[in-house]
């Protein structure tokens, strides 16, 4: 009694399977019949910084799929500071704390923090 419980069981859950398997196979055969319509309209999907490129995509309007991506160039004054490990918050003559920063390109600066 209980294998046949257990064979009734494997046997749901491997239908279940393929009825998921065969969603994006639906959805990529409706997204080949689409005669894809771009409205121009891009999306950054990864912002360029100083050691890294960018990419943006551009979508169809009608199926979602992706028609067009575009690289974009490092941006050498796009820096992204983290603070120096064991550096000291310095205090100005005038009250204000600043620390030093630093990026994975190296670039080092003073920011005010306070």
């Amino acid at each position: 009694m209980k294998t046949t419980s257990i064979k009734r069981a494997l046997s749901a859950l491997a239908a279940s399977a393929m009825i998921v398997a065969s969603i994006p196979a639906m959805a990529s055969s409706a997204a080949r019949n689409c005669r894809h319509n771009f409205n121009g309209s891009y999306t950054i999907v990864r912002q360029a910084t100083c050691t890294q490129t960018g990419l943006k995509e551009g979508r169809c309007t009608k199926c979602g799929d992706v028609v067009s991506r575009v690289t974009i160039p490092k941006n050498k004054n796009n820096h992204n500071y983290k603070r120096v490990p064991g550096s000291k918050v310095h205090r100005s003559p005038d009250g204000r704390q600043w620390m030093y920063v630093q990026c994975a390109c190296g670039s080092r600066t003073l920011i005010c923090v306070g």
